[in-house]
């Protein structure tokens, strides 16, 4: 009998290890850097962006004028990145960087990048874009690497909406996206800084893999009395399933050898609601093409999943002005925290620029970090 009972345990033990998997990281969102966006805030549900209506309301396309895409270099920074882009310059950059990032208790280091791919389109009713972004991220804490990703997302979407009623004043529009992404990160979650000397002495090719592939829609309302009052709601990532494939280091990846099965997962839908208003338009001042505002409680889903995390947090507010439709200055609160943003638009090519701080915790000014955005876009 005990003989029977050791056998039934070396083979459960020997499932176990047959086909246990190593450990992923959460899907990512996909994201795209626009100092546009981020100097006013947030995506604002009611916010008309040129190409950038692409990420914050489909029901906003039949309300476009045409413009495209050529191609654009954005950048993030947060406060951290700082510090390590001084890395670039030693001889030996990846251990400096290393070095960088243990050098503290704690280091939260985020750094992306969206081009130079970045084309785009939209038009009365539709819009479509195609984008790049590369990502690194370092999560530090009382040197313990709590999450790390290095990698790159490519990102395809597209969207129409119609107005189904309009008497001239009164307008009600409702628009659908449609969205694809791959994504590509080598990541290291809970190492100790003697397993990271040893990943960065390998070049990173020790780092595990995860190939990320989704699917999503997202959907829109918007109801619009002339351009006094507008109210917007937004369901992004509606139904957004993501299949994650892990690796377990770069040899296995170019192999397409898999270090256990492609798991299922969705991501969160975020829903949004809001109102805007741009009682100052074209023709009523000489010199101010356009004065705007918004309000929105971004994701309102987050607070009820996330108990720990202050509602309040969700609560945005922006306003932007455009002089002679060439000089912009955006103004915005999220998280509790001020944005500003400013932007140029010299015709043939456009510079934005945003700063702002960003709450990692889940109370209002825990644990702040300010971020930088900038932009050269090429919009027509």
């Amino acid at each position: 009998m005990k003989k029977i009972i050791v056998f039934l345990f070396l083979c459960n033990a020997a499932a176990f290890f047959c086909f246990a998997q190593i450990s992923m990281p959460e899907p990512v969102v996909p994201s795209y850097v626009s100092p546009r966006i981020s100097g006013l805030g947030v995506p604002f549900t009611t916010y008309q962006a040129g190409t950038d209506t692409l990420f914050t309301n489909p029901a906003i396309f039949p309300f476009l004028t045409k413009r495209w895409s050529a191609g654009k270099l954005a950048l993030h920074a947060n406060e951290d990145s700082f510090g390590g882009l001084s890395s670039i310059f030693a001889p030996e950059k990846l251990k400096s960087l290393a070095e960088y990032l243990y050098s503290g208790d704690s280091k939260y280091l985020d750094l992306s990048s969206t081009g130079p791919l970045a084309l785009s389109l939209a038009d009365r009713n539709f819009a479509v874009g195609l984008f790049n972004r590369t990502v690194l991220h370092a999560d530090v804490q009382n040197t313990v690497m709590k999450k790390l990703l290095i990698g790159e997302e490519l990102l395809v979407t597209g969207g129409y909406g119609i107005c189904v009623y309009d008497d001239e004043v009164n307008k009600v529009s409702l628009g659908f996206q449609m969205k694809g992404f791959f994504q590509t990160f080598s990541y290291a979650l809970n190492k100790t800084q003697a397993d990271m000397a040893s990943v960065v002495n390998s070049g990173l090719k020790d780092l595990n893999i995860v190939l990320a592939s989704g699917i999503g829609l997202d959907a829109g309302f918007l109801y619009k009395y002339d351009n006094y009052f507008f109210l917007g709601l937004t369901c992004r990532d509606a139904y957004t399933p993501v299949f994650l494939t892990p690796y377990n280091n770069f040899s296995d990846y170019k192999k397409a050898v898999t270090a256990g099965k492609t798991q299922y997962k969705t991501l969160l839908p975020n829903l949004s609601a809001g109102i805007g208003s741009i009682p100052v338009f074209d023709y009523m001042w000489t010199t101010v093409s356009s004065w705007s505002f918004y309000l929105d409680y971004q994701n309102i889903l987050e607070p009820i999943f996330n108990k720990k995390r202050n509602p309040l947090l969700n609560l945005a507010f922006g306003t932007e002005i455009v002089f002679h439709k060439v000089l912009s200055f955006r103004l915005g609160m999220n998280e509790l925290y001020p944005h500003f943003g400013c932007g140029l638009d010299f015709t043939y090519f456009q510079l934005d620029f945003s700063a702002f701080l960003k709450e990692l915790g889940n109370k209002p000014w825990e644990k702040q970090k300010m971020g930088l955005d900038f932009a050269l876009s090429f919009e027509y």
